[in-house]
C-alpha cells in the first residue's frame, strides 16, 4: 500500500515538473505578453548615470548612438545626441537639477545629430578632396554651407521627415574634416526604427544610411544628479 502511494506521488511530481518546464519555455505571445522588439525594450529597466558617465555612454560606439561608415576613402561619423547628453555637454561640471530639467525640456521638440565627414589619409580641408577646379571648390563651399540640408532626411516607420535645423561648422582649413549640426522634429518617442539618410552629391559615395532601432533608442540611460 505504501509503495503504491509512493508511486502516485512520484507521478504527480513528474507532471508538475513538466508543467513548469513548458510554462517557462512559452513565448511572449503564448503567455499573453507583448512579443515585438519594441514591447520587449519597453519592459527593460534603464540605468541611471552621472553626467560624465552619460556622455561616455552616448559616445561609446558599442551603444550605437555613435555610428561610423566608410565608403571608399570617405568616412562618415554620425552621433545621435539625446537631450540629456546635450545638457551635460553644455554645462559640464556646473550642471545642477534645475538647469538639467530646464535644458532637457527646451530640447524635447527636436532630435539632434552631429555628422562628421572626413577623408581617410587626406590632411587638407575635406571640401578639396578630388576637386577639379577653383570654381568647383566655391560650388562645394556653397553646397555644404546651405544646400546640403535638402539632402538630409530621417525615416521613422513610414514617415520621411526633412531636416529642420542645419549648421556647417566650417573650420577654414584648421581641421581636415567637416562638422554638421543637424536636427529633425521629434515626432516619435523611440517606438519606431529611425534611418538617417544623407544623399551625397560631391564626394562620390551616393546615399549613406544610419539605422537606430527602438532597442538602441530606449537603452539610453537616464541622468542622475
Amino acid at each position: 500500500m505504501k509503495q503504491g502511494i509512493t508511486v502516485i506521488l512520484y507521478c504527480i511530481s513528474l507532471l508538475i515538473m513538466v508543467s513548469c518546464k513548458n510554462e517557462g519555455n512559452t513565448t511572449g505571445e503564448e503567455r499573453g505578453l507583448p512579443g515585438s522588439e519594441q514591447d520587449r525594450v519597453e519592459m527593460q529597466e534603464r540605468i541611471s548615470c552621472s553626467p560624465a558617465e552619460l556622455v561616455e555612454w552616448v559616445e561609446d560606439p558599442g551603444n550605437h548612438m555613435r555610428q561610423e561608415k566608410k565608403i571608399g576613402e570617405v568616412v562618415y561619423t554620425l552621433q545621435y545626441k539625446p537631450a540629456a547628453y546635450m545638457v551635460c555637454k553644455e554645462y559640464g561640471t556646473d550642471l545642477n537639477v534645475d538647469s538639467a530639467n530646464a535644458g532637457i525640456a527646451s530640447l524635447q521638440d527636436m532630435q539632434y545629430y552631429n555628422l562628421r565627414i572626413k577623408i581617410e589619409g587626406f590632411n587638407d580641408e575635406f571640401l578639396k578632396f578630388n576637386i577639379p577646379s577653383t570654381a568647383s571648390y566655391e560650388e562645394r563651399v556653397s553646397y555644404f554651407s546651405f544646400d546640403m540640408q535638402r539632402d538630409l532626411k530621417l525615416v521613422e516607420g513610414n514617415d520621411t521627415i526633412p531636416c529642420a535645423l542645419f549648421h556647417y561648422e566650417r573650420s577654414y582649413n584648421l581641421t581636415p574634416y567637416g562638422n554638421f549640426t543637424i536636427a529633425f522634429p521629434a515626432t516619435d518617442k523611440g517606438t519606431k526604427k529611425r534611418t538617417f539618410i544623407y544623399k551625397d552629391r560631391y564626394l562620390g559615395t551616393g546615399a549613406v544610411k544610419f539605422l537606430f532601432t527602438p532597442s538602441d533608442l530606449n537603452h539610453v540611460p537616464t541622468l542622475s544628479l
